[in-house]
């Protein structure tokens, strides 16, 4: 038996990466460059990640055909927009991933199961979902008897005054049913207005949420979820620091969540208006807002609260 050592063929090195997508890579990198475009811009384009792009630009991997034909379509179009204008058209821009009212109702829902989050509170009468959304009349309905609290701010200036009818009928039919389903002895939730005024109210200001409160009185008696507190004129110098809070009515839709120790609160916000691209379209939707950059509203409703009493 021989024991010369057997000879190990060797094969050709293979290429860390393929010659021409090497070549196409760096010719799709000069295009990019001279038109000062950011990979993550192109990325986002094309729908693969930045991470993937860069390997395309180098040779590592390759576009599929749609992928290649949309990127080089862009390409051309920005060369010509550069030649023309001297300005690039619309760059790609990152989705918003704004929340719909079904899915935000779903997570809200879901924090309020665990029992830490005891109050809502709500900005602004005109713009409440709960006016005219039938899923919404039944998702307070539900709080309402498993033990949370609504409290609402609402301006009663115009046009907050002008929704009282809207409200009166939408917290009538929630409370019908409540009253439906409610156990005996139940710890049912409250349904708290706070009428502010920047000025002193007028008589016949006075008169509409006066009626509003001789209306719940009279229809849903004791021990009834409904509060209708006096109209509270802010104009004073103790109130001077509520004025913020005025802020927070003018959007569409805004909810604070405060747990009952007050200190995981957060809030969110319905969003309208907005886009991620200025050529683009709406594109309304809900957002959380961490207790850490939400802290200024949860100390101004702490500080309402104290001068509301």
């Amino acid at each position: 038996m021989s024991t010369r050592p057997t000879a190990v063929r060797k094969s050709a090195p293979r290429p860390l990466h393929d010659v021409k997508a090497q070549e196409e890579g760096a010719r799709l990198r000069k295009r990019r460059e001279a038109l000062k475009l950011h990979q993550n811009a192109l990325a986002l384009l094309i729908g693969v990640s930045p991470r993937k792009y860069g390997y395309m630009e180098t040779g590592h991997t390759t576009l599929s055909p749609s992928q290649r034909a949309k990127l080089l379509n862009y390409l051309d179009k920005a060369d010509a927009a550069v030649k023309q204008s001297g300005s690039l058209p619309p760059q790609p821009t990152q989705p918003l991933n704004l929340l719909p009212e079904e899915k935000f109702l779903e997570i809200q829902q879901g924090l309020l199961a665990n029992g830490q989050f005891s109050d809502f509170w709500l900005f602004g009468l005109c713009s409440l979902p709960v006016l005219r959304d039938q899923t919404y009349q039944r998702t307070w309905m539900e709080n309402i008897l498993a033990g949370k609290n609504y409290n609402i701010i609402c301006r009663c200036d115009e046009p907050e005054g002008l929704h009282i009818q809207e409200f009166r009928d939408a917290i009538s039919t929630i409370l019908r049913d409540v009253n439906t389903l409610k156990k005996d002895n139940a710890n049912l939730g409250k349904i708290t207005l706070y009428p502010i005024s920047i000025g002193a109210p007028g008589m016949a200001k006075k008169a509409l949420f006066g009626n509003l409160k001789g209306y719940f009185d009279g229809n849903f008696p004791a021990p009834a979820p409904v509060s209708i507190l006096d109209i509270k004129s802010i104009s004073g110098l103790k109130y001077r620091p509520l004025l913020p809070i005025l802020f927070y009515g003018w959007h569409r839709s805004v909810v604070c969540y405060l747990d009952k120790g007050k200190t995981r609160s957060f809030a969110a916000m319905l969003l309208e208006n907005i886009s991620a691209n200025p050529y683009g379209t709406d594109q309304p939707g809900w957002v959380f807002i961490s207790p850490t950059a939400c802290t200024d509203l949860i100390d101004l409703i702490r500080e309402f609260e104290k001068l509301m009493k």
